[in-house]
């Protein structure tokens, strides 16, 4: 029953991420500043933060890996194998955030973002909210499924637009 609710649930938003990319590639036109159209591909490409983009990547699938074999696996807190893998996501995401601000000269996110009062409100509410959205779709997984659906849409479409709306 769970793995077909969460296929269901994902093959309804498949249609509304797929005008999400079409929208994206035939409005968005950013016109690239004379000096970096210009540059050559070794120059646009150590503009790239790759040891950011690492960090961050290794941060955000320990955690999830963690958090996921600790609930599939009925695996205790006190496993090895769980606090090991959210230390290392501790351990990464420090490094991501010591990385962005003293070593990347174009970083993944400007912590200059977070560190004003507007921005890291923004970004907590939306945390908050999208926590609570999927908290609730965990509880009602017995339900019918397309109402879990229409629940994970109608969140998907709410918060995207009071993003929009606010920013």
């Amino acid at each position: 029953m769970q793995g077909e609710t969460d296929s269901l649930t994902l093959l309804g938003q498949t249609p509304l991420l797929i005008v999400s990319f079409m929208l994206v590639a035939l409005k968005v036109n950013i016109k690239l500043p004379d000096a970096v159209a210009n540059e050559g591909t070794f120059s646009k490409l150590s503009r790239i933060d790759f040891l950011g983009s690492f960090t961050l990547v290794v941060s955000v699938a320990c955690m999830l890996s963690g958090f996921s074999i600790k609930t599939t696996e009925e695996l205790p807190w006190s496993h090895p194998l769980i606090w090991g893998l959210l230390m290392v996501s501790g351990i990464f995401g420090v490094a991501f955030v010591y990385v962005e601000a003293r070593w990347a000269p174009y970083p993944v996110m400007p912590l200059r973002l977070i560190s004003q009062r507007t921005p890291l409100a923004v970004a907590l509410a939306n945390l908050m909210a999208s926590m609570t959205a999927f908290s609730m779709v965990s509880v009602s997984t017995n339900e019918y499924v397309p109402s879990t659906t229409f629940f994970l849409l109608r969140s998907f479409i709410t918060y995207h637009c009071t993003s929009l709306r606010s920013g």
